[in-house]
């Protein structure tokens, strides 16, 4: 691998560690959010490039989301919503769930940080 590669390879796992958003984080870091997002692309692509094996299997991608109500809204009539996300990674998320408008920002929020 080139130390170009290597050099970006360092900077997109402490991307993914940090749970900032890529704009955040390219401003903190001090890099190019236009260069950033063209290494990330890259480095997705070339992840979708690699034969499926059990250690990279689609199960191993796969972050789970909780969210918890307070006991005082758990009483209160429910609003069953679908939902189809397409995030930009391609993933299709389809889920259909109970919530309330505060508990749909955070499951955004997660969403979004996971991209």
């Amino acid at each position: 691998m080139s130390s170009q590669k290597q050099y970006w390879s360092a900077i997109i796992e402490r991307y993914k560690n940090s749970g900032l958003w890529q704009p955040e984080f390219c401003k903190r870091n001090e890099l190019s959010f236009n260069q950033f997002q063209y290494r990330w692309y890259q480095h997705n692509l070339a992840l979708k490039s690699k034969p499926v094996t059990p250690e990279h299997s689609p199960s191993n991608v796969f972050e789970s989301v909780t969210i918890s109500l307070p006991s005082a809204k758990a009483t209160q009539p429910t609003n069953v919503v679908e939902l189809a996300i397409l995030l930009p990674n391609q993933i299709r998320c389809e889920v259909k769930i109970d919530l309330y408008a505060d508990e749909f920002s955070i499951l955004l929020k997660e969403l979004v940080a996971l991209c």
